[in-house]
């Protein structure tokens, strides 16, 4: 069953079970307050004759005389019937004129009451409301008044509200399905919208399509507007994807088609020294590359551990000064500035591979002429390192992207150099896995500065 179907189905219920409520309390409030109205009028009926039929009996409880009833309004207008029995009487001494000859008693199962009651009875096929009350004289009941009106006026007046009731419920029920139904095809219309929507992506295979929101920013609204934002992030991550995809394809490839050429060399003219060589340095490099998207898928997925510990900064920095002073092909002059003797809680082998990566990057987009400086300091709370280089620089269009994965501001110069586009990728992670930051800084022809920052332990101040 439908969401709309439902949602209609439910108002129209709530509207039926309201309205026979309503209509059952409207109904019982008339027909009571009609029928206490009868029991009044009975009352005062009885109330009114009772003082004249006392007086036309004497201490033994025996009529003297019939009192002149007939020409009394009550009778004339009201259209009260009253009977006034005796024990020994078959018959009805008093009779009001409106009834007829009516010598039946109006309720003869009351005629044994010892108090006053009220019963409903038919009479001629019209329903009476009948009130029997005991004469009593010295403690003892000599006979019994009974008094009766016609309830065919209330039965008349509570049909008619039972047809307009149950007419005006019925159209009342009728409009709020139509009207509910409407309103629940309007309410929804932004979830027919998404799942159109969805359905042309899958159609279509196009994650740029959006659902409408030119409703108000309701409920739903907001949903569109998180689903339309949902749908940015899948498209980027799956553009991302795709670009991924397709630059390990390309990483990989290269590397391949090296090896291959050279195995192919040694097939023909035999043992190579410098095909071997070419080998090796192609094979290490598809090592270092799948090492790096291990660790980076890891990371990814929360399941690689960092081994916390105490890592004195000044020393973690003149190791990677010397090792970098090794890998350091280009004569590319390497400066170690200030340093100050600082501490943090991290894992120092990755901390050195973050160095690493960032002064490896550095030699590769700095002239052999120019300079790579390295510097410590106590800044705040905070261990700064900064790896400034005197390179190429980077343009401002480039440097949000500068952390993607496969990244290149200079692909043929970036490859050439032998990088894989997943260094400044890693230290980005490693920096937010020690709770740092890592940013960067360029300007095009003047050089590059790169700043990590890292939170100082308890021990971490300047000695």
């Amino acid at each position: 069953m439908m969401i709309r179907l439902r949602l209609t189905l439910l108002y129209s219920g709530i509207l039926i079970a309201t309205l026979f409520v309503f209509g059952s309390a409207v109904y019982g409030v008339l027909y009571r307050t009609l029928r206490l109205q009868a029991d009044n009028q009975l009352t005062d009926t009885l109330n009114s004759i009772e003082p004249e039929i006392r007086s036309t009996m004497n201490k033994q409880g025996e009529i003297d005389y019939t009192p002149p009833l007939s020409d009394r309004d009550s009778f004339q207008a009201a259209g009260v019937f009253v009977q006034f029995w005796l024990p020994e009487y078959e018959y009805p001494i008093l009779l009001s004129p409106n009834f007829g000859h009516y010598y039946t008693s109006l309720d003869h199962r009351s005629l044994n009451a010892d108090h006053e009651i009220f019963t409903t009875v038919w009479i001629h096929d019209t329903p009476m409301r009948v009130a029997t009350r005991p004469l009593e004289i010295d403690g003892q009941i000599v006979g019994h008044l009974q008094a009766a009106v016609s309830l065919q006026t209330i039965d008349d007046a509570t049909t008619k509200l039972s047809v307009i009731l149950l007419v005006g419920g019925g159209l009342a029920v009728l409009s709020s399905f139509l009207l509910g139904n409407w309103l629940a095809s309007r309410a929804l219309r932004p979830i027919s919208r998404i799942t159109e929507t969805a359905q042309a992506i899958v159609a279509a295979d196009d994650l740029n399509l959006r659902v409408p929101d030119d409703g108000p920013q309701d409920e739903l609204g907001s949903l569109v507007t998180t689903i339309n934002q949902m749908l940015e992030r899948i498209g980027k991550l799956f553009h991302t994807q795709r670009r991924f995809t397709a630059d390990i394809s390309h990483e990989l490839r290269t590397p391949l088609t090296a090896i291959q050429g050279h195995v192919e060399l040694i097939e023909r003219f035999g043992h190579d020294a410098g095909s071997i060589a070419a080998i090796k340095a192609e094979v290490n490099r598809m090592i270092a590359l799948v090492g790096d998207l291990l660790l980076l898928a890891q990371a990814d997925t929360g399941r690689y551990t960092l081994n916390h510990g105490s890592v004195e900064l000044s020393t973690l920095m003149l190791e990677t000064y010397n090792r970098a002073q090794v890998l350091n092909q280009r004569g590319v002059k390497l400066v170690l500035g200030e340093v100050d003797h600082l501490v943090v809680e991290g894992d120092a082998e990755r901390l050195k591979q973050l160095l690493s990566n960032l002064i490896v990057n550095a030699f590769k987009y700095t002239e052999p002429d120019g300079t790579v400086t390295l510097t410590l300091e106590h800044v705040d709370r905070w261990a700064e390192i900064k790896v400034a280089d005197t390179g190429i620089g980077i343009p401002a269009e480039h440097l949000p992207h500068i952390f993607t994965r496969f990244y290149r501001v200079d692909e043929a110069r970036a490859r050439s150099a032998g990088g894989s586009g997943l260094g400044l990728s890693i230290a980005l992670w490693i920096a937010e896995a020690h709770h740092g930051t890592l940013t960067v800084e360029s300007e095009v022809g003047k050089g590059t500065t790169f700043t990590l920052r890292l939170p100082l332990n308890h021990q971490g101040e300047n000695k």
